[in-house]
């Protein structure tokens, strides 16, 4: 292309008008690698997790880093992108001199660049009085095989097919104990992770979106 481009302008055509084919190209989203992305979250040896859901209610956040603590599990906790309670959860954090286990997130990162960073993902419960629960949120992060931990009182675990698998834990104790032990069943994680990815993909599929549409009109209106 850049020898066809080269005799086109030996024979005065403008440069301006001159331009690569992009027929066959594949466009896909580029992706910080994981040891860049945590070395600028300033993560070293702790677990990463991603907190998910700008509503999350900021006593479950304190009360997880707590039993995390005392359970003595070193973590670091990214908090959401434009999370609501950021001064509130930090305040409260620093009374009790625990506010170097949260990140915040950074302004030139991306969501799925903190994902692939993460070593799993928790979407705590929001507060009562927020009617937002993010459940698009849960169901892409999902779709990223990252270990996600989600409670059953979230509303994705009404979902047909998938909800039940994707909101597994019974409560927040629950999920503090998957995360402490965490490193003893990492590999069998990231299976089980990545074959809910899967899963879900096949389920969400535009294809599958608009059969199901189709189903739902009479017959004399498909055609």
């Amino acid at each position: 292309s850049v020898e066809a481009a080269t005799i086109l302008q030996t024979r005065s055509s403008a440069s301006v008008k001159l331009s690569e084919p992009l027929i066959g190209l594949r466009p896909f989203s580029l992706i910080l690698d994981r040891v860049t992305s945590r070395n600028q979250l300033g993560v070293t040896h702790e677990m990463l997790v991603s907190c998910l859901g700008k509503f999350a209610s900021p006593q479950g956040i304190a009360e997880m880093l707590m039993r995390l603590e005392c359970a003595g599990k070193s973590v670091k906790l990214v908090l959401p992108e434009h999370y609501h309670f950021q001064s509130e959860l930090i305040g409260h954090l620093a009374q009790m001199e625990m506010q170097n286990e949260v990140v915040l997130f950074p302004s030139h990162f991306r969501q799925v660049d903190v994902l692939h960073a993460s070593d799993a993902v928790w979407a705590p419960e929001p507060p009562d009085y927020v009617e937002s629960y993010g459940v698009l949120d849960v169901l892409r992060v999902a779709c990223e095989g990252v270990p996600l931990a989600v409670t059953r009182n979230h509303p994705i675990y009404s979902i047909p097919t998938i909800g039940k698998r994707v909101a597994w834990a019974s409560d927040e104790i629950d999920i503090t104990a998957w995360l402490v032990s965490f490193d003893r069943q990492r590999d069998e994680v990231i299976e089980t992770s990545l074959e809910l990815a899967h899963r879900i993909r096949a389920v969400t599929s535009p294809s599958r979106f608009v059969d199901g549409f189709l189903m739902r009109l009479p017959s004399s209106a498909r055609f």
